[in-house]
């Protein structure tokens, strides 16, 4: 039996496919887990160990700027001194010292999302991650910044949602941004080969 049948069968798949076709940024799921479809936004760039303290503090001046533009929707957050999720703001980290605190050669990342389940994708969420640097000639991979939001306010702030994107191109030197619809990835770790399952139904 396949990895798709397991999941959800063929009648569940259209029911889900017609959803989508009356409203792009839908779910579908159990009282376990849910999964949708969400507008993103990712931004891929290449600090280098000479800015890497810059780009760690960038990462957070990003975060903040999204999280005023979208009204404070995170409800968890997740981060270098937590051992797992947490609600937020009830626990508010301080992303600037942990920036401070992270070595070049370490990888700096966080994550806030407006869903308290781990297993399910979120609505509203912004994944950071600042890569760490290699030696000799190696090269590091980009790091990089995933903003998933919801349909309705995208539709109802257009213009401030542009505005945000290109600043923020200018600010990473981005060297790669994508857009559109995609599978929104849960904050739990392991999950996203039931996201991939649903996205290769979908194409």
């Amino acid at each position: 039996m396949s990895t798709t049948h397991e999941m959800f069968d063929e009648e569940e798949l259209d029911e889900f496919i017609e959803g989508l076709k009356e409203w792009p940024n839908s779910n579908w799921g159990t009282e376990e887990a849910r999964h949708g479809v969400s507008p993103f936004v990712s931004f891929y760039f290449p600090p280098s160990p000479d800015n890497h303290l810059e780009a760690a503090l960038l990462l957070v001046d990003i975060h903040e700027a999204f999280e005023q533009l979208a009204g404070h929707p995170y409800t968890m957050a997740m981060h270098e001194h937590a051992s797992r999720p947490h609600r937020y703001p009830e626990r508010r980290p301080d992303l600037r010292q942990q920036a401070r605190e992270a070595s070049e050669h370490n990888y700096f990342v966080f994550s806030f999302t407006d869903e308290q389940n781990h297993a399910s994708s979120p609505a509203t969420a912004g994944y950071f991650w600042r890569g760490w640097f290699k030696g000799g000639d190696r090269k590091t991979a980009y790091s990089s910044i995933v903003f998933y939001y919801r349909w309705q306010w995208w539709l109802d702030n257009r213009e401030a949602w542009r505005r945000f994107v290109l600043k923020t191109i200018d600010q990473l030197k981005a060297h790669q941004v994508y857009s559109g619809f995609a599978m929104a990835n849960p904050l739990e770790f392991g999950t996203r080969a039931e996201v991939t399952t649903w996205e290769r139904s979908l194409t």
